[in-house]
């Protein structure tokens, strides 16, 4: 269940039809705990919510708070079904970071059906897409994922992501398992992917796995000038080619190819290759090639490390053929990040 944001009631306001099975149902009157004055729940009514997933396994999507000192952040957390019928396994975490006109919801919400909207606004489905992902790898332990909101906590939103949540999250949800021992998967939308570059300019080995969604490299977002110059940006490059050599960094950009944020992110990505993180190829790949609203054939560019879209700019359409493929390779690259980690002396 999903509670009162912004999003959650804008998006109730265009939903005219009824929600998929499996997906959460938004209720843009409840409030999260610990947010807008919402009490937190007591030991009575947490338990009476564990004895209830007891009695019907299934997955869940729960909003949440995060007290940091009298400063409450809501996050939404998906909790696999898997994580009440195992809770001893070691399991990777996959923390969403959304754009400007996002937040912790949007990754969750079903799309909207109305014709007069962009179709397939309104939600991403995490929940049914790690839901089958999970069904087709029966052997792997499904992650939490986590969704946040765009509010800066004191010290900035990235020191946020790779300080305090961490630790909430392994000591409230993950008590078994430590930071080191952990696989951290992170997918950031826009002005979100922004946070995580700056995380990753200064500690490349922050996370696993990590996507950026159409990222807002721009003027006013994530400058190439902030990879610094000679010798400081060369030596960071051979830092973040060494790491992903030996497995323990992933990055993958996704974009759309119609206004002037590709060749922004197409110069990003051109560093990277230059400085040996991605291998260079002569041209891209073409790649889910589908029909679109009017008969075009449009097909995804793949080259390593990035993908695009032709015939759509920096908007949710750019999302809709680039974020199944991106959320099946998060979520088959910390499965295997988790067993190695979990497998590694201690």
């Amino acid at each position: 269940m999903l509670g009162r944001s912004d999003y959650v009631i804008a998006w109730r306001g265009h939903h005219a039809g009824s929600v998929p099975p499996g997906e959460p149902v938004p209720d843009a009157l409840r409030s999260v705990p610990g947010v807008h004055g919402a009490p937190a729940p007591d030991a009575t009514a947490q338990a009476e919510l564990f004895a209830r997933w007891e009695r019907a396994p299934a997955s869940h999507v729960l909003d949440c708070g995060l007290d940091l000192g009298g400063e409450v952040l809501p996050y939404a957390i998906y909790v696999p079904r898997d994580y009440l019928e195992h809770p001893e396994r070691p399991r990777p975490v996959l923390v969403l970071l959304p754009g400007g006109h996002g937040d912790r919801s949007r990754w969750f919400l079903t799309p909207l059906p109305t014709p007069s909207m962009i179709p397939g606004t309104g939600g991403l489905e995490i929940r049914r897409r790690v839901d089958a992902w999970s069904a087709a790898h029966p052997t792997a332990a499904p992650p939490l994922v986590v969704g946040l909101d765009r509010h800066e906590p004191r010290g900035g939103l990235g020191a946020f992501v790779v300080g305090a949540l961490r630790r909430h999250l392994l000591e409230v949800w993950l008590p078994g398992q430590r930071e080191a021992t952990t696989a951290w998967g992170v997918a950031s939308i826009s002005s979100g992917c922004v946070t995580i570059l700056r995380v990753l300019h200064g500690h490349p080995d922050a996370f696993d796995y990590s996507e950026f969604l159409s990222p807002y490299v721009h003027p006013r977002g994530f400058r190439l000038a902030e990879l610094g110059h000679g010798p400081t940006r060369d030596a960071w490059l051979r830092e973040a080619a060494r790491l992903h050599r030996e497995g323990r960094a992933h990055w993958h950009f996704s974009v759309g190819e119609a206004d002037d944020h590709f060749p922004r992110v197409q110069a990003l990505h051109r560093v990277l290759v230059d400085g040996g993180v991605f291998p260079r190829v002569s041209a891209p790949s073409r790649e889910d090639c589908a029909r679109g609203r009017h008969g075009r054939l449009t097909c995804v560019h793949a080259s390593p490390g990035l993908r695009s879209v032709p015939r759509t700019g920096h908007s949710y359409l750019a999302l809709l053929p680039t974020f199944p493929w991106s959320l099946n390779w998060l979520l088959a690259g910390l499965s295997g990040s988790q067993e190695r980690r979990a497998q590694a002396p201690r």
